[in-house]
């Protein structure tokens, strides 16, 4: 509790110890369908026909919204602003100068249009929704706990994910194939390194308890399965009913059944190696050399086996002296799960050899390692796989402990959503449970998960979902404000063969995204703020900080040394001094053009994040997030103003426009806005920044003037926020 809550766990802990205490009655499913919108069956809303603003229907839900309450919307945004909007919203980067420039000068009707088609197709669209999508995952590249064992292949399912957004996978594959690739589309290899998603929940690969373990690992994958794509907080109904939604403690086990049989390995091979006769006998070398070493450590390896075993939970010491071939399903998943905790310990059991032993030992594995470098890679990747058609029993536990076992429950639906039971057809390697859930949550009369999606995309360029809690949309959430804009939105990406992007074209086309966020009207302003302060109805746009990797990302756009494309694997970034001898400390990655890749392939480690992002609000990787904080503290400021990095990347634009602009002041000045704010400068700022480089700054060399200069820009507001 206290490594999770930190300093404030003792504020926290009191209010949940009072609400487990409240008695509540159980609500039926009829009167939560009745009271919470986002329960009843879609529906179609009809469109409002008493508007005169153009053919997108969501302005004519927003329009009627707005006329009902009595408010005036603010005007349109100049320009300039909607186009670093724009940008903003859908790639996580700015406009380059030239594209701001060309779209002021682009007089044509469909000027805007057009913009918006070249960022869906730009690659930097799935770069940046796929980061808001890892988020909700809580996407890491390593365990967690005291371990925090690295995943080496976790960076493929981010990669899936990237790749699927810009490829506009329709969202029920995007589902499915992350619950039941492997079932589903096994010949596949994306669809088997979508299932990467449920390996993702942290996992203590050197505990003492597996059968604990396992258990846990269920139930993380059970509540981010059902906030992430229905919603629901359906782990509210772990240790008892919920306490607000119909969801009885029996179903939360339920729908927990549909994973009992998925195993944990590390790496799963993707396709058989293909070699030649020359590297087959290379190969048969290698296996007579590895066979040398095991023979080596066999006598070691026994006794740290027992070693081991013995500290281990009664089932998990049983699984593990199981024959292989003879184990059961559940006996298999903890044998899977401890022997991470083995292989381990045993990488360190060259410390009990004789040094005589040592010298044979190094000598056949260097001769392994340079057969190694002759020899084809096995491709791998991180996913879950079953190991037949059964699958292990699932009880309810009582108060949510799993060693107190009640009645056995087979997979099942929430009942006040789907009145029957799954179809489950088994399959020769699989149990195909997630297969019939995969399905469920896909099917057009599912009243929750094109609700939910569209709800998030809705949040990506707002701020704020039309359902403010986009992960709870359950009778606790707020009221909808414009539940039909939610639901015209939904049922339209069922209608569009589930393409997420013809929903983003949808809402960035729309006039509440093009409103500004300044008022010039006063009584307007008045009015507003009198009926909705909160500007739920979206009568004006919201001016947002932007996200750490927006933030950082922009920096590295402005100083023009950006390495756009996929990356395959993980950044290694330059840790700071005070870090560098943690345990969990890494080693820089040598190629610089890798430091300067976009901030979703930094590595996202559990127990060290990236603190230049921390400062500006990055999510805990252990927890789902499904909308982050905005804040503005002194530590942000800290940060621009000291940070390594950003001091490096003032001084790389710096050298770069000494080299274009020479000794001429005014047009260095000029060349620093347009790089930074996209803008020239006013004559004002003009003279201001002019007096700043000749007469204000301490520095002596004119390039460290300039990048004074050019960091205090990077600090500004206008550079930070969007309106």
């Amino acid at each position: 509790m206290k490594s999770l809550l930190g300093k404030h766990h003792k504020a926290m802990v009191f209010p949940l110890i009072i609400c487990s205490l409240l008695i509540l009655d159980y609500t039926s499913p009829a009167e939560t369908a009745r009271t919470t919108p986002a329960y009843r069956a879609l529906i179609r809303p009809k469109i409002p026909t008493d508007t005169s603003l153009g053919t997108n229907p969501i302005d004519a839900f927003w329009k009627a919204s707005l006329n009902k309450a009595g408010i005036t919307p603010a005007q349109e945004a100049n320009r300039q602003t909607l186009l670093r909007r724009l940008y903003m919203d859908m790639t996580g980067l700015p406009p380059k100068a030239e594209d701001v420039q060309n779209f002021l000068n682009d007089a044509s009707p469909d000027a805007y249009e057009k913009i918006v088609e070249k960022l869906l197709a730009s690659p930097a669209f799935g770069e940046h929704w796929g980061q808001q999508w890892l988020d909700l995952v809580r996407y890491s590249d390593s365990e967690g706990f005291k371990i925090d064992r690295i995943r080496p292949d976790a960076w493929k399912y981010r990669n899936w994910v990237i790749q699927s957004l810009n490829d506009d996978l329709p969202y029920d594959k995007f589902i499915s194939w992350q619950i039941a690739g492997d079932e589903l589309v096994p010949e596949s290899k994306e669809g088997r390194i979508a299932t990467g998603f449920l390996r993702l929940a942290p996992e203590e690969s050197n505990g003492a308890d597996y059968t604990q373990i396992r258990q846990d690992i269920l139930n993380d994958v059970t509540d981010v399965t059902a906030q992430a794509f229905m919603g629901l907080t359906l782990g509210c109904a772990r240790c008892h009913h919920h306490k607000f939604d119909p969801i009885r403690q029996e179903e939360y086990f339920q729908f927990q059944a549909f994973f009992s049989g998925i195993l944990y390995p590390d790496a799963i091979p993707l396709a058989p190696i293909s070699m030649n006769p020359n590297q087959k006998a290379l190969m048969e070398r290698s296996k007579s050399m590895r066979n040398d070493l095991e023979l080596m450590m066999r006598d070691h390896e026994k006794d740290l086996f027992e070693e081991i075993v013995v500290a281990l939970d009664p089932q998990t010491q049983i699984a593990l002296k199981t024959p292989a071939e003879k184990r059961t399903v559940t006996q298999s998943q903890l044998a899977t799960l401890a022997s991470k905790q083995i292989d381990r310990r045993k990488a360190k059991l060259y410390r009990r050899l004789k040094p005589e032993q040592r010298a044979i030992y190094d000598k056949t594995f260097e001769n392994l390692a340079n057969l190694a470098k002759e020899l084809p890679v096995q491709e791998a990747y991180m996913g879950v796989m079953e190991k037949n058609a059964n699958a292990p029993a699932t009880f309810r536990l009582a108060q949510g402990d799993v060693r107190k076992p009640k009645e056995e429950v087979q997979p099942g639906f929430p009942l006040w959503l789907e009145k029957e039971q799954p179809r489950i057809s088994a399959l020769s390697n699989s149990s195909g449970r997630r297969t019939a859930l995969a399905k469920w949550l896909t099917q057009t009369d599912n009243p929750l998960t094109s609700r939910v999606i569209v709800n998030r995309i809705w949040q990506g360029y707002f701020g704020t979902g039309l359902v403010a809690n986009s992960s709870d949309f359950g009778k606790a959430s707020e009221p909808y404000h414009q539940p039909e804009i939610l639901d015209w939105l939904a049922s339209d990406l069922i209608r569009n063969q589930y393409s997420l992007k013809s929903i983003h074209r949808l809402i960035v086309n729309s006039s509440p995204y093009k409103l500004a966020s300044k008022i010039t009207d006063q009584e307007v302003l008045k009015k507003g703020n009198q009926i909705d302060p909160e500007n739920h109805l979206v009568w004006h746009a919201e001016v947002r900080r932007l996200s750490a990797e927006q933030v950082r990302d922009a920096i590295l756009h402005a100083a023009g040394t950006l390495n756009t494309g996929m990356h395959e694997g993980v950044v290694r970034f330059a840790l700071p001094a005070s870090l560098a001898n943690s345990r969990y400390a890494w080693t820089k990655d040598e190629a610089i053009s890798a430091s300067k890749k976009r901030s979703i392939y930094l590595i996202q480690r559990r127990n060290m994040p990236n603190p230049s992002l921390e400062a500006f609000d990055f999510p805990d990787r252990n927890l789902s997030c499904a909308n982050r904080n905005d804040t503005v503290t002194a530590i942000q400021a800290l940060a621009l103003l000291n940070d390594p990095e950003i001091i490096d990347h003032s001084h790389n634009l710096a050298a770069s426009i000494l080299q274009k602009e020479g000794n001429n002041t005014n047009q260095q000045i000029k060349a620093g806005f347009l790089a930074i704010l996209k803008r020239y400068p006013d004559s004002k700022e003009l003279e201001q920044s002019k007096v700043f480089i000749e007469v204000t700054s301490a520095a002596i060399d004119p390039l460290e003037r300039l990048a004074d200069l050019l960091h205090a820009l990077l600090n500004t507001s206008e550079f930070l926020e969007l309106e």
